[in-house]
Formats: C-alpha cells, sequence, structure tokens
C-alpha cells in the first residue's frame, strides 16, 4: 500500500495526463486509496475509465475550476527549492515558516520566491467530474492564497484574456470555491464589461463574500489545526506565518455598515464584545508579526466595494446545519489574553461561514445544502452534480429555502457522502492533534489527516 505523503506527492507533481494513464492501466490504485479512501478513490477510477482515451468534444462548456484558501500548491524557485505546499515532509522538516510575508504584504521572505503549481487534490473529484460526466474543456486557475483577492484578480484577467482572446471566443463559466469566489468577484467589480464578454457565470462553493470569524481564530490563537503544523516542527511557526497573509485580513467579517440591507438574511456576526477591525483587540503587536496595515486595508476596500448586482450572473452554493462561529469573545486568563470562540455559535453555517455572509451578495441565486461542510463541498457528490446541472443551464435538485417558519426545511436534501473529510475548525482535541501529528511523522497517516491539515486555514 501506499503511503498518504508518497501518493499526495505523486498527485501534485505528475502531469494530470499521465495520473489519468496510470488509472486507466490500473497502476495508481494505492495512491488514489491512500488520498481519498475507497470509495471516493473507486468513484475517481470509474469516472476517468469512462471515455476511452480521454478525449472529449471540443464544443463542450469551457469551465474554470477556482480553489479556495490554501487549495493551491505553492513552491519556491529560489533558494531551497521545491514544494511547500503541501509537502508533509517540508512541513515535518519545518519548511512552512518560508511561506511568511514581508511586512509589505507583497514581498516573499528573503531567499525564495513563492509560485502556484496546481489545485490540491481536494478538487480533482470536481475537475475529473465536469470532464468526464459532463463533457467539459476544464480548466484550473491556481493562485497563491496568501494575497488578496484584488492582487490576485489582475492574474485572473490575464489568465481569461488567453482563454478568451477575441470576441468570438466562447465565454467560460467561473466555479469557485470559498476564496476562489472573491477572486472571481473581484475580477467582475474591477473588470464589468470585459467580465460581460469572458464570464458567462459564476459559481460561488460556500464563499465568504462578507466574511468569517475563522480568520480572527487564524491569526490570533491559531484555532486546532495550525497547532496540528506547530507540532510537527516547531520551525513552522503557522500562527506568525499566517498573520502576513493579507488574504486571511481580507476575509474578516465585514463592517456592519458594508452588509447589503437587502440581503436574505441580517447580518450574522456578533460585534458588541470584540472589533474586528479595531488593532487594540487583537492584543498583538508587529514583533508577533501582526499587521495593522493590512487590517485598514480590507476594512477600507468592504466600505469601498460595490453593492450593486454583478455584471454576470452568479448562482451560489451554501452549505449549512453545522455549528458555525458568529462572534468572538475575549476572555483574560492569568498568563495570556484568550479569545472564546464557542460561545457565539450557530447552525446556519457551512462550520466555516455563517450562511448569511455567503449568501448576501446582491443579485445572486442561491441553492443549498444541509449538511455541506466548508472544505468538502468541491468534492461532495451532491454538489457536483448541482455545478453541472447550472453549466448545462438546469435547475440543480439542491432546494433554493432552508428555512420555513423559523424552522430548518423538511425538504429533501442528498446527504454528503461517506469519506474522509476536514474537521470543524477548533474540533481536533489535544489528544486528537498529537494522534494526527504522530501519524503524519511516522508516514502512517489516514486520508482525513492530510484533508486536516490542507484546511487549516
Amino acid at each position: 500500500m501506499s503511503s498518504v505523503t508518497q501518493a499526495l506527492n505523486h498527485l501534485q507533481t505528475t502531469p494530470l495526463e499521465t495520473i489519468e494513464d496510470e488509472i486507466r492501466s490500473g497502476i495508481l490504485t494505492d495512491d488514489l486509496q491512500a488520498v481519498y479512501g475507497d470509495a471516493l478513490a473507486q468513484e475517481l477510477t470509474q469516472m476517468v475509465r469512462s471515455t476511452p482515451g480521454g478525449v472529449l468534444s471540443t464544443d463542450g462548456a469551457r469551465v474554470v475550476i477556482l480553489p479556495g484558501v490554501t487549495g493551491s500548491t505553492l513552491l519556491s524557485n529560489r533558494g531551497q527549492l521545491g514544494l511547500i505546499w503541501l509537502d508533509l515532509l517540508a512541513i515535518a522538516r519545518g519548511r512552512l515558516h518560508q511561506l511568511r510575508l514581508h511586512t509589505d504584504g507583497a514581498s516573499d521572505a528573503p531567499g525564495v520566491e513563492i509560485v502556484a503549481g496546481r489545485p490540491l487534490p481536494i478538487y480533482l473529484p470536481l475537475q475529473w467530474h465536469l470532464k468526464y460526466w459532463a463533457h467539459c474543456q476544464v480548466y484550473a486557475f491556481p493562485y497563491d492564497w496568501r494575497h488578496t483577492p484584488a492582487q490576485l484578480a489582475e492574474q485572473l484577467k490575464a489568465f481569461l484574456l488567453r482563454l478568451c482572446p477575441d470576441e468570438d471566443s466562447p465565454p467560460v463559466h467561473l466555479v469557485g470555491h470559498s476564496m476562489g469566489g472573491l477572486v472571481a468577484r473581484e475580477f467582475c467589480y474591477r473588470y464589468p464589461d470585459l467580465a460581460r464578454v469572458t464570464v458567462r457565470q459564476i459559481i460561488m462553493l460556500g464563499t465568504p463574500n462578507y466574511g468569517s470569524c475563522e480568520p480572527v481564530r487564524q491569526i490570533t490563537v491559531g484555532g486546532g489545526l495550525p497547532e496540528l503544523a506547530q507540532r510537527l516542527n516547531q520551525a513552522n511557526e503557522p500562527i506568525r506565518v499566517a498573520r502576513s497573509f493579507p488574504s486571511l485580513y481580507a476575509m474578516l467579517p465585514a463592517p456592519p455598515e458594508a452588509y447589503p440591507e437587502e440581503a436574505p438574511l441580517p447580518y450574522p456576526f456578533v460585534t458588541d464584545a470584540f472589533d474586528y477591525y479595531r488593532e487594540s483587540a487583537y492584543r498583538l503587536d508587529a514583533q508577533q508579526g501582526f499587521n495593522p496595515q493590512l487590517l485598514a486595508s480590507a476594512k477600507q476596500r468592504y466600505l469601498e466595494r460595490p453593492r450593486s448586482a454583478l455584471s454576470v450572473p452568479v448562482r451560489i452554493i451554501a452549505g449549512y446545519g453545522l455549528p458555525t462561529c458568529t462572534g468572538v469573545v475575549p476572555q483574560e486568563s492569568p498568563d495570556q489574553p484568550i479569545l472564546d470562540f464557542a460561545t457565539h455559535t450557530n447552525e446556519l453555517g457551512d462550520g466555516t461561514v455563517p450562511l448569511a455572509a455567503v449568501t448576501a451578495l446582491p443579485g445572486a441565486e442561491c441553492y443549498y445544502l444541509r449538511g455541506g461542510g466548508h472544505g468538502a463541498l468541491p468534492y461532495l457528490s451532491a454538489v457536483r452534480d448541482a455545478v453541472q446541472s447550472l453549466i448545462g443551464g438546469q435547475r440543480p435538485s439542491l432546494p433554493t429555502t432552508f428555512l420555513e417558519s423559523g424552522v430548518l426545511s423538511s425538504q429533501p436534501t442528498t446527504q454528503p457522502d461517506p469519506g474522509p473529510k476536514p474537521p470543524l475548525p477548533g474540533e481536533l482535541s489535544d489528544a486528537e492533534l498529537a494522534a494526527c501529528a504522530e501519524r503524519l511523522r511516522s508516514d502512517t497517516a489516514t486520508p482525513e489527516d492530510w484533508i486536516a491539515l490542507a484546511q487549516f486555514l
């Protein structure tokens, strides 16, 4: 049997065409099982073998997948070369600290040059579903997720101009998971006329259009999953590294005054105990890696953002029914300040992003999946089927409502698939973290272990 480390690196560094050929020839079974578990590995094998040679019609819809935060591999092209994210061996050796950005929020650490490689393997089920079962032409837009959607929108513009070089080029469907939806949205805000001719629609999967409390957790106490990277090697410094990422500040809860009045749900965040844009509330300083300039820029961007509908249609698929933090409560302890993320929690969210923060985008058409966890959305079959329907111009089988008289809807929904799932933020106990770190260190990890680490932000 393949180890998760070997299998993951193979899937992340081998050309996709080669991987597909290996699946057809039956020599990649162990790697797929090590990374995805038996059920999803079998489904992936069926996808790739469903079309002889992988030859598809070139007149199919063109689709671009935009991963979420931490959803693209990151490599160093200078200094200590090679894959850093998501290389389990590199993290075990303490190389995660090389991802820390300079205080300007743009420059890499001395001695490295970080570039994005390709989407993580959690996106292969969606990519291959659309390619082999929906007969789409599928492209990926991996990006350096440390930067803001505004910075990345320029790269997406260049990417789309290559795909659509003239007015006769068929427009593409943008499918953005989490932060990927923010990048697509920012492009449309900045270039509405170009978006009309290059983009047919945006399909967002759990996109935090108006923020989340989880970035607060990651730049203050870190939560369970950064602790996992810290336990693998103290040199990783995951929380300090996270504090340097402009992307996290950009996904903080929106200021109340920036939230649309016509949103289907009221503003979801509790602000009376913790002001997300007051520097002193974080009780951190520059010596600890905190960047107040990024905090101020994030608020300003929320306030400046247009509050009208985008120039292209937007469809949102949102998970709900999982405990989701909606507010932060400061607490004093004898030795250090503690932020409580458990007091203000409800199940109107996907475990990471409150439902209201996903669905408030003006003009968006929304669909709902009970039990759809944020990190799992890209590979759930119910979501993949819904994306296929939307690309085909059909209404998905997912419901368009989630509440009936204040009670969670009884409308039937497709339950999330069995298989590896990321834990909810802050869910892992100390004992579970220790056991997971030991499995990763000893190369006996499970699919759930690497997915847990992959979702650490």
